[in-house]
């Protein structure tokens, strides 16, 4: 097994942060490759539900198998994922720091076949490398995006005034 952590401020308060992680239309201005995300089983947001992300990457698409472990709102995220060649348990931290917000996301990755733990450092460097890249965007666009906005902007997809 391999571990990862990753930690950035982000200039928003918990409550904005945490609303636009989870939020799946916004998901495509910040996942590296995302194509979209279906709910397979149970409530969205609840302990135990079950997601399929399609994810691009290196022009083939992937299928990511998400169940929500643990959830508790404005402060952390447990997330057990399921690749083609591994699986990840990923725990998000929110933490308020003044007018911002500390977000921290540490990853264990457990490789399915020895061919995928024998290159687990690549696995990992590559893992993580696109993580940061992803939660930078994310910190990018959040900055820039109003709750109200996003509010509106979900009202105009769903047709409601």
């Amino acid at each position: 097994m391999s571990s990862y952590h990753i930690s950035l401020l982000i200039n928003k308060p918990v409550e904005h942060i945490y609303q636009l992680y989870l939020d799946e239309n916004f998901m495509g201005k910040w996942i590296s490759g995302f194509k979209g995300i279906d709910i397979l089983r149970g409530e969205p947001r609840e302990p135990g539900s079950l997601y399929k992300m399609i994810v691009r990457f290196h022009d083939e698409d992937f299928t990511i198998y998400q169940k929500l472990l643990d959830a508790e709102e404005n402060e952390r995220l447990l997330i057990e994922m399921e690749l083609p060649q591994l699986f990840t348990n990923t725990e998000i931290l929110f933490r308020q720091d003044g007018i911002a917000t500390h977000l921290e996301c540490s990853v264990k990755i457990k490789g399915k076949s020895l061919k995928v733990k024998f290159a687990m450092p690549y696995v990992r460097a590559l893992l993580m490398s696109r993580n940061q890249w992803d939660y930078q965007t994310f910190k990018r666009v959040v900055e820039k995006t109003d709750l109200d906005e996003r509010n509106q902007l979900n009202r105009k997809i769903s047709g409601l005034p």
